[in-house]
């Protein structure tokens, strides 16, 4: 039977269980033995169940971020003000009206100020993401912030894109943005699909988010891009121009 939308509630149903995976008749059963291997390798949040109604799809962008995360180089989410990708979510979250990941990420946010030292005007300056001129940020903060809004809302310009090579690099440039295009992904499904941030369930208690626990997370998926590209190379070519056919 396929899923009844309710007033007001998630528009798919949430593959959080084998149960809840073996009630999906959209999948055939191959699909659903795949979800089931899939559980235990996704983390364990809504908006990453939700991705389960599709679990080839839920594959390939935990892929992707796992692939981005280990090219940025010991950067991670949850390390405000630790390099790019804190400032991603934060900004993406907010441009994009993300209720679901903007809980998320305010809710790890708050942990992970706390977890990993953080003081007082640190945590002001959480919260003034939309001063980029202001002289809280650092001039490398600064430029993360206008990139990446200028990147979402189709306001890039000449000069800070400029600022972006001159600062980054060119391959750097193109992951940030290929970054923000895995977010923007999320956001988009989540908004499409009337996700709310559950308070009382998706948060990050104190101690969750300790140096330590963000090393051990980064320090676990070195390497796994030469895996990507293992498997990239073992595609087929394109040696051929399809243009000498015409």
């Amino acid at each position: 039977m396929s899923h009844k939308i309710e007033p007001d509630g998630l528009r798919l149903p949430l593959m959080n269980s084998p149960e809840a995976i073996d009630a999906n008749d959209s999948m055939t059963d191959d699909m659903k033995e795949f979800a089931k291997k899939s559980l235990a390798r996704v983390p364990h949040t809504d908006g990453w169940y939700m991705l389960g109604n599709n679990p080839d799809m839920q594959a390939i962008l935990q892929i992707w971020e796992r692939q981005m995360t280990a090219l940025f180089d010991g950067d991670f989410q949850g390390k405000p003000f630790g390099g790019y990708l804190w400032f991603a979510n934060e900004i993406i979250s907010h441009e994009m009206g993300n209720e679901y990941n903007r809980g998320v990420m305010t809710a790890c946010t708050v942990g992970a100020l706390h977890d990993q030292g953080f003081d007082y005007n640190d945590i002001v300056k959480s919260q003034m993401l939309d001063f980029p001129d202001h002289p809280v940020w650092s001039e490398e903060e600064r430029l993360c912030i206008k990139f990446i809004r200028a990147c979402v809302r189709n306001e890039m310009t000449d000069e800070l894109m400029q600022a972006a090579i001159d600062s980054w690099g060119e391959n750097q440039v193109v992951l940030r943005m290929c970054w923000l295009g895995y977010v923007m992904t999320h956001s988009m499904i989540q908004n499409a699909l009337n996700m709310h941030w559950d308070q009382d369930k998706e948060v990050f208690p104190y101690g969750a988010l300790t140096p330590e626990n963000v090393k051990a997370i980064t320090d676990s998926l070195v390497g796994s891009h030469l895996a990507v590209r293992d498997f990239w190379l073992g595609l087929d070519t394109f040696d051929e121009d399809p243009m000498d056919k015409v």
